[in-house]
């Protein structure tokens, strides 16, 4: 369970003005009540994954994993959550009859699913095994809302982590545009973002340029971004942002040029000849090629 709160899958929803019948309920739960709202919880629970698990099975070989459900509160420092957490089942071979069975591991304890609720701020976080949570368990069990859509987390997860990224960029250029293609690598490449990966990915085994250089700042400023709430943790990578989304120079004399972000690497690239610089952009239209040639 101390997994959960060291997670950096964890997603911040928000509770809806109007709310769905379960989630009242799980709001005003208290210790009056809590075996009687436990009992309704599951139940309701296992209503909606009977039909995501039919939906499933029609598309592929395997349906909703089985699990257990935990429901407790927890105090941790001064602050009194509500844990609501799916634990999935394992196999295990019984003592006395030397049966298989299944239930849940002491050992492992995976949590599939879960619903953090802080109750001194109200506010609610979700996760999921998966690297995506599931629409299910948040949108049709507990009917609460996205802070930012999977759109705006990609959008401003670029944009704000390039901002990071360039404060070294007057003295490691070299360094902050290789660190940038990675970025856009793990954008294009990438079906979903955790925090984790995005690290390990971008700056994991990455070999400075410029001696002198170091990364660790950077990834403090991301780090920073998820802890202040400016992105999520884990969202799902919006494609069509990245198509959509472009870097704008103005390289004077009148040109002007547009570079979308889900390029490939390589495609617009610098070069120095007789200390006059320029810019060259790989082209594969031979027409527009030919038409440069004769200016």
């Amino acid at each position: 369970m101390g997994n959960i709160f060291k997670t950096d899958k964890r997603r911040e929803f928000q509770i809806p003005d109007i709310r769905n019948e379960l989630l009242k309920k799980v709001l005003d739960c208290t210790n009056v009540n809590f075996h009687t709202t436990s009992k309704e919880v599951a139940e309701k629970l296992l209503e909606i994954e009977k039909g995501v698990d039919e939906v499933q099975r029609k598309r592929t070989t395997h349906g909703v994993k089985k699990g257990s459900l935990l429901q407790i509160e927890v105090k941790k420092k001064t602050i009194t959550y509500l844990l609501i957490t799916k634990i999935e089942h394992d196999e295990f071979l019984d003592e006395d009859s030397l049966m298989k069975k299944i239930g849940i591991s002491f050992k492992k304890m995976e949590a599939l699913k879960y619903f953090l609720l802080n109750r001194n701020s109200g506010i609610p976080e979700l996760g999921d095994s998966n690297s995506k949570i599931s629409t299910y368990w948040w949108k049709d069990f507990f009917g609460v809302l996205e802070v930012r859509d999977d759109a705006e987390n990609t959008e401003k997860a670029i944009k704000k982590i390039n901002e990071v990224i360039n404060r070294k960029i007057r003295n490691f250029p070299e360094d902050v545009k290789a660190i940038k293609e990675h970025v856009r690598t793990f954008f294009r490449t990438q079906e979903n973002f955790t925090l984790e990966s995005f690290k390990a990915q971008v700056f994991g085994s990455y070999t400075p340029i410029k001696e002198g250089y170091s990364f660790k700042k950077s990834v403090e400023g991301v780090e920073k971004l998820v802890e202040g709430k400016k992105i999520d943790s884990s969202f799902t990578i919006d494609k069509e942002v990245l198509k959509k989304d472009v870097e704008k120079f103005d390289l004077g004399h009148g040109v002007h040029l547009t570079i979308p972000l889900d390029r490939e690497n390589n495609t617009v690239s610098a070069v120095e000849e007789e200390g006059i610089k320029y810019i060259k952009i790989k082209v594969n239209n031979d027409s527009i090629y030919n038409k440069f040639l004769t200016e």
